[in-house]
């Protein structure tokens, strides 16, 4: 064709998957570029208004070809997760803050369900997989409350969650320290999605079930409830529901959290209890061969110093044993001696062997005792096989 005016062909348009091509390159530049985000949406935006020309010409929804302007479910996955992925907008400490972004990656759901739900193409990523990415953007920022809120929106709009949506919700309730972060909101998301999910639920999400209640509740019986927890997921396990719920190293450190930081007011007791359960979730993490971390032995260290006070023998005693097993085990880091300074702070060096090493510098823990130590993520990872 002659070249037009402004240099291009003339008589030719940008079809359908030119439109696709330019958002999707400003959405994978989200989280370099400022502002590619909504660079994107005006393409996706753009998609609609030509979309909505079509259909007051067309006058019917039958006569739409392959070539229509008609978003997919995938232009929408694109553009929410191109805001999700941008930085923060007029945040503050405040926990009731509004993220610019995380609000327009909702609008972005609005114009989907309101005109579009029901005519988008079911194409590579459907309804659920979006509602998903916008409750991890919620819940990476600290914001349960609002992961919860759109969480409620998919069961409303017919679109079931699953173990990811719910998983999400609990752990950022488990992580935030904002007022509306409670153990019953917890309780009030893990009961629907027992409800809502029953077997489809996996061990991330019961971990993080585990873990919210070792951080947020009062009780000083919490070690028995997470406890609880754990061995409800080994009788799913039992009853052929699957290996996706296997504890893992994950769910038992969660629980020796939960005996390590019992409430100050408890008695001698429910003391002598969380101790007891933290024992045997240790021995019997070994008996299932589910190989303890660096976190393990840091949190049976905590154990000594919160429940043993008043027995100092007794703490002492566990925590030479347990080093020396995570000394063998190599899992020594920062954290564990830490730990040990703070439950053993006469005999710490010479127990650790540390008497002129400077332990918080770059290499200050031999390589040997820290020889089988892995990031948290990787361990996460590996743990979900």
């Amino acid at each position: 064709g002659r070249e037009g005016p402004g240099g291009g062909l003339e008589g030719v348009r940008p079809d359908k998957v030119a439109y696709f091509t330019v958002l999707n390159a400003w959405a994978y530049s989200a989280s370099n570029v400022e502002g590619a985000a909504a660079e994107a949406d005006a393409i996706l935006k753009k998609m609609e208004a030509m979309y909505e020309k079509e259909m007051m010409t067309k006058g019917d929804e039958e006569d739409i070809d392959d070539d229509s302007m008609l978003p997919g479910r995938r232009n929408y996955q694109m553009v929410v997760e191109a805001y999700c992925n941008s930085r923060k907008q007029n945040t503050t400490d405040s926990p009731d803050d509004v993220d610019t972004n995380m609000e327009k990656a909702e609008e972005v759901i609005d114009r989907m369900e309101g005109f579009y739900y029901e005519n988008t193409p079911d194409d590579d990523a459907d309804s659920r997989t979006i509602y998903g990415i916008l409750i991890n953007g919620w819940a990476n920022r600290a914001r349960p409350d609002r992961a919860e809120k759109v969480l409620r929106r998919m069961i409303q709009w017919d679109v079931p969650p699953d173990s990811f949506c719910f998983d999400k919700v609990v752990e950022a309730y488990a992580k935030s320290n904002a007022t509306t972060s409670s153990l019953q909101r917890v309780q009030d998301v893990v009961d629907l999605a027992e409800s809502t999910c029953g077997d489809g639920l996996n061990e991330r999400f019961y971990s993080s079930y585990v873990r919210a209640i070792a951080a947020k509740d009062d009780s000083p019986l919490k070690a028995v409830t997470a406890r609880e927890v754990l061995d409800g997921m080994w009788d799913k396990v039992a009853r052929g529901n699957g290996e996706k719920v296997r504890p893992t190293s994950y769910t038992y450190n969660g629980v020796l959290a939960a005996c390590a930081d019992i409430p100050s007011g408890a008695n001698d007791e429910e003391r002598t209890k969380a101790f007891q359960v933290a024992i045997v979730t240790f021995n019997e993490m070994r008996q299932r061969e589910i190989v303890p971390d660096s976190v393990t032995y840091a949190m049976l260290l905590r154990v000594c110093r919160s429940l043993l006070v008043d027995d100092k023998e007794k703490s002492a005693q566990v925590a030479r044993a347990t080093f020396s097993k995570c000394l063998q085990d190599g899992m020594v880091t920062d954290g564990v001696v830490e730990e040990l300074k703070m439950v053993l702070p006469e005999e710490w060096s010479a127990l650790a062997g540390f008497h002129n090493v400077d332990v918080t510098a770059e290499g200050g823990i031999p390589w040997q005792w820290r020889r089988n130590v892995v990031t948290p993520a990787a361990q996460r990872d590996a743990d979900s096989g």
